[in-house]
């Protein structure tokens, strides 16, 4: 639902894929899980997944299960830090790569959200003849949710909660983006 992917996401999404791509299995889940990437650009990565549980429930499933990978570090100023991902016979990824990927999907899927919050507020406006008032964000979100809003949205794609300024009567909503500090310039409006 919600360029690069980034790193929560990426390895998410990965972690996620992988687990539904299979290997030699025992049972019916892990077969059936295994089969789902046969014939994917994600096939060769099925060797490096371990299925423990596997359960369907209607069009969704979800795979337990462990995933071998490697991690290449380099030496700075006495501390090893994490530099490169293997992704199976993909090759190596950079970590910074991966984040910004992460980032660059959290913050479309935020942009989204609001996006999906401003008509929100237009659509009371227009059916209400006046904006919604509200004392802060969660205020404004009951009052939006569930006739204007058909989910309830609270917190941005780093999982922070948005805020929201009133200026001339007309809301503006926020996100704190990455860095989940207010007022720096990786915020989001």
């Amino acid at each position: 639902m919600y360029g690069k992917k980034s790193i929560g996401w990426t390895l998410l999404t990965v972690s996620c894929i992988l687990s539904c791509a299979g290997c030699a299995s025992r049972s019916k889940g892990e077969r059936l899980a295994g089969n789902l990437l046969r014939g994917s650009e994600l096939e060769s990565l099925s060797p490096l997944i371990l299925f423990s549980d596997f359960n369907s429930f209607g069009s969704m499933a979800t795979a337990e299960g462990t995933v071998t990978t490697g991690f290449r570090f380099q030496r700075e100023n006495n501390r090893w830090v994490l530099k490169e991902v293997r992704l199976g016979e993909l090759g190596w990824e950079s970590v910074q790569d991966l984040k910004e990927a992460l980032d660059n999907i959290r913050a479309r899927h935020t942009r989204q959200d609001m996006q999906s919050i401003l008509d929100a507020i237009e659509k009371y406006n227009v059916q209400e003849g006046v904006p919604p008032s509200a004392s802060d964000f969660v205020d404004l979100i009951d009052k939006l949710s569930p006739k204007y809003l058909n989910r309830v949205i609270r917190v941005d794609g780093w999982h922070h909660e948005y805020r929201m300024r009133i200026s001339n009567g007309k809301p503006t909503i926020i996100s704190n983006g990455p860095d989940g500090k207010e007022d720096t310039p990786d915020d989001i409006r």
